[in-house]
């Protein structure tokens, strides 16, 4: 039982400055106000002018960064993942690298070893992968731009227990070329690559690659190891066309935090932490769902193309997701006429009308919200939503106002 969104949602121009209160909860009183609140306004907050996702607060960078050495240690597999060995990108000289040695290793290394606990200075390390998902076994290329001599980047699979599964050896530091401004855009697709990791092994789910400058810096560069079908499972969608929208990286960005652009790329680092909206409103949700039991598969919104979601039980989109293109909003509709309950957990789901064209996202003049209803959602708050799919029957959706009719002429 379904129906369309009602109420309007604060505009999607502008982010909260935190994480809402929900998303801070342990994971008992998360799951217990997910339960009891309706997935159009669960965790809603007021949404100041000009703000930003704040992550939580790190520990400090000796409790963040350090990795006992029966994790970080010589291993028979190590170099599996250099790039010399693998005819990879010219000048990285990554050395040693590859897998983690074993499951019992990874189960030493601290769950907080994933954390940042000091971003450094300006620019001391940044980065970007080049693509924004692939499916399990395949490479992509990391372009790293440091001010530090070297730097060493550590691969996390998020989740219930985040787990480290890939690290590089230590890697020459590069100072990239400055951002380019091209067509008000801004890019940097001009970078060399640094080095190529491949995942091989790795389980579908979302990663954070994290970049530590040998000068104490560290970014994050966020990759996710999509799945192959969504048939019979419940679909998590990172919202990536959100967190590059409201990217300000080089100053210029879709929602007019900063100079607004009139496109923007996913050839360049993300601003903040590198992964600010992911920590700050999908982390928890990912965890939450995984502890679950659900069966689960992975995709971002880019990966939102016709036949992506055939098969779907449910479609959840955990953080802020406001930038949609019609091919993502076609998908989404279908999955839900087909009968996948669609839930999302911040208010203003595609509310902006986007063009999205390989990793450029484009609006013709200012961007446009949609005036005509968007597909039909589930009540169900996310907790409720995963015990019907993994414990039987809970109590069903409540039917949601319909929305107010477009005005004639409108999107």
């Amino acid at each position: 039982m379904r129906t369309s969104p009602g109420a309007a949602a604060p505009s999607s121009r502008r982010v909260p400055s935190r994480p809402p209160r929900t998303l801070r909860l342990p994971a008992a009183g998360l799951a217990l106000t997910l339960a009891l609140a309706p997935v159009a306004g669960c965790g809603a907050a007021a949404v100041p002018p000009g703000s930003r996702p704040t992550p939580a607060a790190a520990p400090s960078p000796t409790a963040a960064g350090a990795v006992p050495p029966t994790a970080a240690g010589p291993s028979p597999e190590a170099g599996r993942g250099t790039v010399a060995d693998k005819g990879g990108d010219p000048g990285t000289g990554a050395g040693a690298a590859g897998p983690v040695p074993g499951r019992r290793q990874v189960r030493q290394v601290r769950r907080a070893a994933w954390r940042i606990g000091a971003e450094g200075g300006e620019h001391e390390i940044e980065g970007y992968a080049d693509r924004v998902s692939v499916l399990p076994g395949e490479r992509f290329r990391l372009l790293v731009s440091t001010t530090a001599p070297g730097f060493t980047a550590r691969a996390f699979r998020m989740g219930a227990r985040p787990e480290l599964v890939w690290r590089s050896g230590n890697v020459p530091g590069t100072r990239q070329a400055g951002p380019l401004t091209v067509g008000g855009m801004v890019t940097a697709a001009h970078w060399k690559p640094s080095l190529t990791v491949d995942t091989t092994g790795w389980r579908e789910g979302v990663y954070l690659v994290r970049l530590d400058a040998s000068t104490g810096g560290a970014r994050y560069v966020p990759i996710t190891v999509r799945s192959s079908s969504a048939r019979g499972r419940v679909v998590l969608v990172n919202a990536v066309t959100t967190w590059q929208a409201h990217n300000r990286w080089g100053g210029r960005d879709l929602a007019e935090g900063g100079t607004r652009a009139p496109k923007v790329t996913f050839d360049r680092p993300y601003d903040g932490t590198g992964a600010d909206f992911f920590t700050a409103y999908e982390r928890r949700a990912v965890a939450l769902a995984e502890r679950s039991g659900a069966p689960l598969a992975y995709l971002t919104s880019v990966d939102l193309t016709p036949g992506a979601l055939r098969g779907a039980l449910a479609v959840v989109s955990p953080g802020w997701d406001a930038y949609w293109s019609p091919e993502m909003r076609a998908a989404l509709t279908r999955a839900g006429r087909d009968g996948a309950d669609l839930a999302f957990l911040h208010p203003g789901p595609g509310r902006t009308r986007i063009g999205l064209y390989g990793r450029l996202i484009r609006c013709e003049g200012p961007c446009p919200r949609w005036r005509t209803p968007g597909p039909p959602r589930t009540s169900l708050g996310l907790h409720a939503l995963l015990h019907r799919i993994t414990r039987g029957p809970a109590p069903g959706p409540r039917l949601l106002p319909t929305p107010t009719p477009a005005p004639t002429g409108a999107a």
